[in-house]
């Protein structure tokens, strides 16, 4: 609730509840935490009998095993919650520290504290802002917070009001001019591929390049292109096409050596088969006889 501290051993103790918040200061001084010095927050009582806030005594019990009153050896296990002391002390008026004039009893404060406090100081919302402002002041600083987030009327993403001119920048839904200059004006997204595919001003090349055109021209001039290459165009088709008549040849002799070597290859196995089956000599001889019938 409360972050005041108070130091004992060389270990700090947070006060969680001090006791001028409490309406009726004489009754509830008599569950003082001798630790922290504040009222008792979820009290719990150790092995020789003394009772402490519960945080208080665990934190004790990482430096010293000892009872910090009697000095006695004690442990985690050893400690027990006091329910009616917690049961006491959640029925007494508090006020809010904070000054909202809040008053009620402790067992509300928490939540007053988490949900209503208007002067508790809170953290803003949004990502990459350091300030604190009052829960009251929580309306006026969201709506004016250079962080908050807006929504872009072209892609409709939600981006921090500071940096809205950087998204701009790159906005893929921002309408911009092509930049050859064609005069076009285009969604970012589909400027790439209006460049390669439409775009009058961006160099290309013949269709005819796959057979020897070299020229590159504006796609606006396709048309005076064809026009002034008519001869250089019937040149390389027809230097394509004899090519291409080459290529057929030598293709189709390559198919024929290919056959050949085929039947030689079914050939030689035959005469391998006859040698492994009638001996080298008989083979021979069989052999030859063959070679004059043409029966290999």
């Amino acid at each position: 609730m409360e972050n005041t501290s108070t130091a004992c051993n060389n270990l700090i103790f947070t006060r969680y509840l001090e006791i001028d918040q409490f309406e009726d200061k004489l009754i509830i001084q008599d569950y003082i935490c001798p630790l922290c010095t504040g009222v008792y927050n979820n009290p719990v009582v150790d092995g020789c009998g003394h009772v402490f806030c519960n945080d208080c005594i665990n934190q004790s019990l990482t430096k010293s095993v000892y009872c910090p009153i009697s000095y006695r050896d004690i442990s985690n296990d050893s400690c027990h919650q006091i329910p009616f002391i917690n049961s006491i002390i959640s029925k007494h008026i508090i006020n809010c520290k904070n000054k909202c004039g809040w008053k009620k009893p402790l067992s509300n404060y928490q939540k007053h504290l988490d949900e209503e406090c208007p002067n508790i100081l809170l953290n803003c919302m949004f990502a990459n802002c350091k300030e604190c402002y009052l829960r009251s002041e929580k309306t006026v600083h969201e709506s004016a917070c250079e962080w908050r987030l807006i929504e872009c009327e072209h892609c409709k993403s939600l981006v921090a009001f500071v940096e809205m001119q950087k998204h701009y920048e790159v906005c893929p839904k921002i309408r911009v001019i092509c930049w050859q200059d064609c005069g076009i004006s285009i969604e970012r997204c589909e400027l790439e591929n209006h460049v390669k595919n439409n775009c009058r001003n961006t160099l290309v090349e013949c269709f005819l390049a796959v057979h020897g055109c070299s020229k590159k021209y504006r796609r606006f001039d396709e048309l005076a292109h064809y026009e002034e290459s008519k001869l250089e165009h019937y040149s390389v088709i027809s230097k394509s096409l004899t090519q291409t008549s080459e290529i057929k040849l030598e293709k189709e002799k390559i198919e024929k050596l290919e056959e050949f070597n085929e039947l030689l290859q079914q050939r030689l196995s035959k005469l391998e088969y006859v040698v492994n089956k009638c001996g080298i000599h008989e083979s021979k001889a069989l052999a030859n006889k063959n070679m004059n019938n043409g029966d290999l």
